[in-house]
């Protein structure tokens, strides 16, 4: 399995763990972000562990969610490639999910530079 990141995705990472670094100092936000990645490194082995993210999921698209509180790595797989979307912060507001554009895929490496 292969995983790729949104263009999105990976400004968000960047913006988490600046917010991070910031809000509880950088040793916080390093643990937080390798939190993240070994998340994201499990999908290799079970891509649908994840449980479906219904706000998003449609009869063409199925999206899925792994939780890191507070964020949800939403993403979906097809074929081999296992495809981040986004960071979505569980306390914002939920009606927004739906109408959030799934954006660009940029190829990187497993663990890419987040």
């Amino acid at each position: 399995m292969k995983i790729q990141y949104d263009i999105e995705a990976r400004r968000q990472i960047g913006e988490i763990f600046k917010y991070g670094k910031v809000k509880f100092g950088t040793q916080t936000a390093l643990k937080y972000k390798e939190k993240l990645r070994e998340k994201i490194n499990t999908l290799k082995q079970n891509p649908l562990i994840g449980n479906i993210e219904w706000m998003l999921t449609d009869e063409e698209h199925e999206y899925r969610f792994l939780l890191v509180k507070p964020y949800k790595i939403i993403y979906s797989v097809k074929g081999d490639i296992i495809r981040i979307h986004l960071f979505w912060h569980i306390h914002r507001n939920p009606d927004i999910l739906k109408d959030y554009p799934i954006g660009v895929c940029e190829e990187v490496p497993p663990y890419g530079n987040i």
